[in-house]
This record gives structure tokens, sequence and C-alpha cells, in this order.
């Protein structure tokens, strides 16, 4: 799938992974898993849904930007210095970490 974010996320497959990481229950656990200074991908890592998918080195990286709006919209920020973690995953093996965004009255 030799694309970028924009046409991932407006593809059929992509804006479907975009609903299912917007599920309610989904942006819990990410929110969750940032909360516990983890990574939101570990959350969704074993969703039946993304292993279904089968997802490909370049699909994961774009699965990883299209968590980063949802995770803003709920008032968190890429961490500084951009920090990746790694955790035994069955689809991604590392995430982004995320940390509570200042001055947005979420804190």
């Amino acid at each position: 799938m030799p694309f970028g974010y924009t046409r991932f996320i407006n593809s059929q497959r992509g804006s479907w992974i975009v609903r299912v990481l917007e599920l309610p229950q989904n942006r819990d656990a990410m929110i969750a898993s940032a909360a516990r200074e983890r990574p939101p991908a570990e959350a969704i890592d074993a969703l039946p849904e993304i292993i279904e998918m089968q997802p490909d080195a370049k699909e994961r990286t774009l699965i990883g930007r299209a968590i980063r709006p949802i995770m803003e919209r709920a008032g968190w920020t890429v961490g500084t210095p951009r920090q990746s973690m790694p955790f035994p995953g069955v689809t991604f093996g590392s995430g982004t970490l995320y940390h509570r965004a200042t001055g947005t009255g979420n804190d």
C-alpha cells in the first residue's frame, strides 16, 4: 500500500481502522495506556480487528499517525523529545509516548 497518511485515512481500509480506533472503548483504553506512561498503540495492539487486518510495516506507521489526532483531541500530546517505547506486541513492537498537554484545560 504505497501511499501516504491522507490517502490511507481516506481509503476504505484506512477509514475503517480510524472508526475502530475512535470507538469509545478503544479511545479510553489508549488514554488509559498514556496515563500509565505506556504507548497508546499498546492498548489496541491485540484487538481482533487489528490482528485480522494484518497491517504491513507502512500501515502500522499510518495507524500510529491515526492515533495522534485522537490523543490530541483528548488533551494529550506527543512527548518531547519524541519518545518511542518498545513492548511485546502482537501487531506493533513499539509506540510513541504521549503526555498530558498543558494549558488545555484538561490538566
